[in-house]
Protein backbone atom coordinates (compact mmCIF):
# COMPACT_ATOMS: atom_id res chain seq x y z
CA UNK A 1 0.00 0.00 0.00
CA UNK A 2 1.06 3.60 0.26
CA UNK A 3 -0.17 6.86 -1.04
CA UNK A 4 0.40 10.43 -1.97
CA UNK A 5 -1.51 13.66 -1.92
CA UNK A 6 -1.82 17.08 -3.47
CA UNK A 7 -2.76 20.64 -2.53
CA UNK A 8 -5.39 22.71 -4.30
CA UNK A 9 -6.19 26.38 -3.84
CA UNK A 10 -9.87 25.76 -4.57
CA UNK A 11 -12.08 22.87 -3.50
CA UNK A 12 -12.96 20.77 -6.53
CA UNK A 13 -16.50 19.45 -6.14
CA UNK A 14 -15.88 16.91 -8.91
CA UNK A 15 -13.38 15.10 -6.63
CA UNK A 16 -15.19 12.82 -4.18
CA UNK A 17 -14.05 10.52 -1.37
CA UNK A 18 -13.61 7.01 -2.80
CA UNK A 19 -13.15 8.27 -6.36
CA UNK A 20 -10.35 6.71 -8.40
CA UNK A 21 -7.76 9.17 -9.70
CA UNK A 22 -4.55 8.89 -11.71
CA UNK A 23 -1.46 10.48 -10.20
CA UNK A 24 1.70 11.42 -12.04
CA UNK A 25 4.77 11.38 -9.78
CA UNK A 26 8.09 12.91 -10.72
CA UNK A 27 11.27 13.32 -8.71
CA UNK A 28 14.12 15.11 -10.46
CA UNK A 29 17.42 13.27 -10.16
CA UNK A 30 15.74 10.18 -8.70
CA UNK A 31 13.30 8.97 -11.37
CA UNK A 32 14.34 9.02 -15.04
CA UNK A 33 10.78 10.02 -16.00
CA UNK A 34 7.45 10.56 -14.26
CA UNK A 35 5.41 7.50 -13.34
CA UNK A 36 1.65 7.03 -13.37
CA UNK A 37 -0.13 5.40 -10.43
CA UNK A 38 -3.80 4.91 -9.58
CA UNK A 39 -5.37 5.70 -6.24
CA UNK A 40 -8.55 6.39 -4.33
CA UNK A 41 -9.28 9.73 -2.69
CA UNK A 42 -9.34 9.06 1.08
CA UNK A 43 -9.94 12.54 2.47
CA UNK A 44 -9.83 16.26 1.84
CA UNK A 45 -8.47 18.44 4.67
CA UNK A 46 -8.61 22.22 4.78
CA UNK A 47 -5.75 24.43 5.97
CA UNK A 48 -5.37 28.17 5.90
CA UNK A 49 -2.31 29.78 4.30
CA UNK A 50 -1.89 33.54 4.08
CA UNK A 51 -5.52 34.02 5.09
CA UNK A 52 -6.90 31.78 2.33
CA UNK A 53 -8.24 28.22 2.56
CA UNK A 54 -6.28 25.48 0.76
CA UNK A 55 -7.31 21.86 0.36
CA UNK A 56 -5.16 18.73 0.73
CA UNK A 57 -6.43 15.58 -0.97
CA UNK A 58 -5.05 12.31 0.47
CA UNK A 59 -4.74 9.43 -1.98
CA UNK A 60 -4.28 5.70 -1.21
CA UNK A 61 -2.62 3.74 -4.01
CA UNK A 62 -4.59 0.98 -5.72
CA UNK A 63 -2.42 -2.05 -6.45
CA UNK A 64 1.28 -2.61 -5.94
CA UNK A 65 3.46 0.20 -7.23
CA UNK A 66 6.40 -0.70 -4.99
CA UNK A 67 8.74 -1.50 -7.89
CA UNK A 68 8.00 1.80 -9.64
CA UNK A 69 8.34 3.77 -6.39
CA UNK A 70 11.42 1.94 -5.04
CA UNK A 71 13.91 4.66 -6.15
CA UNK A 72 11.94 7.30 -4.22
CA UNK A 73 11.66 5.09 -1.14
CA UNK A 74 15.41 4.37 -1.17
CA UNK A 75 16.18 8.09 -1.51
CA UNK A 76 13.86 9.04 1.38
CA UNK A 77 15.31 6.28 3.56
CA UNK A 78 18.80 7.62 2.83
CA UNK A 79 17.68 11.14 3.78
CA UNK A 80 16.18 9.77 7.00
CA UNK A 81 19.50 8.11 7.92
CA UNK A 82 21.14 11.52 7.41
CA UNK A 83 18.56 13.12 9.72
CA UNK A 84 17.11 15.32 6.97
CA UNK A 85 13.57 13.86 6.90
CA UNK A 86 11.33 11.79 9.15
CA UNK A 87 9.38 8.85 7.79
CA UNK A 88 6.05 8.14 9.47
CA UNK A 89 5.55 4.66 10.90
CA UNK A 90 2.47 2.59 10.10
Amino acid sequence: MGGCGFWAEKKDDTLQIGQEVKCSISFDGILPKSIEVSGLIQYCNTAEFEGKPHFYYGIAFIGDFSEKLAPIVRHLERLERLGRVLIAAD
